[in-house]
């Protein structure tokens, strides 16, 4: 950070990547921080700043457009916290903004270097730059070039002659000495450890089934919400296509939500 350059926090899932964000960001009281999470996960943080270091001051952007935009201009406020969606909504207003240190949680989220979330992370102004992912590589390198991009941009060549000098040849012909170039290349700025490095004694998985009753309101929501379905399904006599298909998952998403 103090060479202004940045780390990819790629520890593996339960090794404390939050903690050494909420502690790093701890260590710059006067700074303005932002943090982008995936939606499910934004009050999980806001509770571990809280625990961690509750002189912190936090702010969920949320709410409607005008709303999110008076929110950002609070002075008080240490860090801004708000999600991979939100962001793109709000990039006009956010590229007006200087912040001194900026995270990205799930950074697998911007591994499509085209995507509408990556392009809009990689154009907010931010003094440093942090991603933090288990899996900083899920099926391709481009993947891990789009990181490099957000945290570090210009540390690697363009894409396409990072794909010819990196890609192409690990990935086809298993380059066993381009592979070892590119991760001697990129070494000195991940953080990764496996739970068998660091916890030496593993204690057996405990696995507990709690069930729970929905109330009466949340039972009438679910059955409203399922009889729609079922209707919409019916009238379609027969799946018939991808998007019927998708619907149906998309459907299934959304009663657990429920």
């Amino acid at each position: 950070s103090r060479l202004s350059l940045g780390p990819l926090l790629a520890d593996d899932m339960g090794l404390g990547k939050r903690l050494e964000t909420i502690l790093y960001i701890a260590s710059f009281p006067n700074d303005k921080s932002l943090v982008v999470w995936p939606t499910s996960l934004v009050f999980n943080w806001q509770e571990e700043f809280a625990r961690f270091a509750p002189g912190i001051r936090t702010q969920i952007v949320f709410g409607t457009p005008e709303e999110r935009q008076a929110l950002l201009q609070q002075e008080e406020t240490d860090v801004f916290i708000t999600t991979y969606p939100l962001i793109r909504k709000d990039i006009s207003v956010y590229r007006e903004i200087q912040f001194d240190h900026m995270f990205i949680d799930e950074a697998q989220f911007i591994k499509n270097h085209k995507s509408l979330s990556a392009k809009a992370v990689k154009s907010v102004p931010a003094k440093h730059r942090f991603a933090l992912t288990g899996t900083p590589i899920e099926n391709a390198l481009s993947e891990l070039w789009s990181i490099f991009e957000f945290i570090m941009p210009g540390f690697f060549s363009p894409y396409h002659k990072f794909s010819e000098v990196y890609e192409k040849p690990i990935m086809r012909g298993q380059d066993t000495e381009k592979m070892m170039e590119l991760k001697a290349r990129i070494k000195p700025f991940i953080l990764r450890r496996m739970k068998k490095q660091v916890l030496k004694e593993i204690p057996d998985k405990t696995e507990s089934m709690r069930m729970a009753q929905m109330t009466k309101k949340q039972e009438k929501i679910y059955l409203s919400y399922l009889t729609r379905i079922q209707t919409e399904i019916n009238d379609h006599k027969g799946i018939q296509s991808g998007a019927e298909r998708i619907q149906i998952l998309s459907a299934l998403t959304r009663l657990r939500q429920i």
